[in-house]
């Protein structure tokens, strides 16, 4: 089953739903009832083709009985069997095994206090499922303990969950002097070693990130905690690279041209999800990325040296060369 909690949500309330021999679903009235509990749960609706992804993956995947049967105008949607439900299913050895083993591979990862509770489940599995507990390590992660922020991680996994209103002191690298904001936190990301707490000001209607380890001081605030409405952090950072992002910011076409040298890394290793080949030849290797411009996209295309040149859009170009970078034939 998917890990993403709103959509076990979702699995849940359509089982709940689909029992209920009384209800006569369709289609139509399945989906608003869906939204219905999903608000309630403060978590943001969904379409129709999800919807229907959704109930493609209850009735193959987890093997629900689903019938549709003619009432009138109207195709009603139940289980065959009433008395089956997705919260019933068990698994086997194997898939046992498999959690497992992916637990073992979590661990691995630092600062979380929430880990060393799973920590104790490993030998109750090996024991109860008589599983074969000499997993060799052959996985790693890169890890900087040294890094400041950390102690702030486990408080506020706390306080997103809930929902609570923040007081955050934060020491920008620009400003000689810390600033105070009334935050309502959202999400917590990872990226180049440093996490990001996501979440919007107090009036501000707008996303804000801080970086974990600017942040001073953290206290509950008494303002009232502003709900997330508007994002999907599923899709929030489909279309860029990194953290940041300006509010009135835009999808934009990226052209850049690599040397031969580089051709095989970029090839295998794509910059981003919507790389697309445009031409190759005994000159190098040019390709199109459609992402919302921003300062670790810069910093990515900067760390190619003099190996990748910006041919569009003019003002990335500009940017990049204002910071003292050349495409040059002649260096090395």
């Amino acid at each position: 089953m998917p890990e993403n909690k709103s959509a076990i949500t979702r699995f849940l309330i359509l089982d709940e739903c689909l029992r209920n021999q009384y209800a006569k679903f369709t289609l139509s009235s399945l989906l608003e009832k869906l939204n219905e509990k999903l608000i309630e749960k403060d978590i943001r609706p969904i379409g129709r083709t999800q919807f229907h992804k959704d109930l493609n993956y209850i009735e193959y995947d987890l093997g629900a009985p689903i019938i549709r049967t003619q009432d009138g105008q109207s195709k009603r949607i139940s289980y065959e069997d009433t008395a089956f439900s997705i919260r019933n299913q068990t698994l086997n050895k194997s898939e046992i095994k498999t959690i497992r083993d992916s637990l073992a591979t979590l661990l691995q990862f630092k600062g979380l206090h929430q880990l060393a509770e799973l920590e104790e489940l490993l030998p109750k599995l090996d024991k109860e499922f008589d599983l074969d507990a000499a997993t060799e390590n052959v996985i790693a992660f890169e890890e900087n303990p040294f890094l400041k922020g950390l102690e702030h991680l486990n408080p506020l996994i706390e306080y997103i969950k809930h929902k609570t209103q923040l007081n955050v002191t934060y020491q920008n690298f620009k400003s000689p002097d810390a600033v105070n904001f009334d935050f309502s936190p959202y999400f917590l990301k990872r990226y180049n070693q440093r996490w990001f707490l996501f979440g919007q000001v107090k009036d501000l209607n707008q996303i804000t990130n801080l970086a974990l380890d600017r942040i001073e001081t953290i206290e509950k605030s008494s303002s009232n905690y502003t709900l997330n409405t508007t994002y999907n952090w599923d899709e929030y950072f489909d279309d860029m690279i990194g953290v940041s992002r300006s509010p009135e910011s835009e999808i934009t076409k990226i052209i850049l041209k690599f040397k031969p040298a580089q051709t095989p890394y970029v090839k295998t290793k794509p910059l981003h999800g919507s790389q697309k080949p445009v031409n190759e030849d005994e000159t190098g290797y040019t390709l199109s990325i459609e992402v919302i411009p921003n300062y670790e996209l810069e910093s990515m295309i900067l760390s190619f040296g003099n190996q990748c040149e910006v041919l569009a859009p003019e003002d990335l170009k500009e940017s990049i060369s204002k910071r003292g970078h050349k495409f040059n034939d002649d260096e090395i």
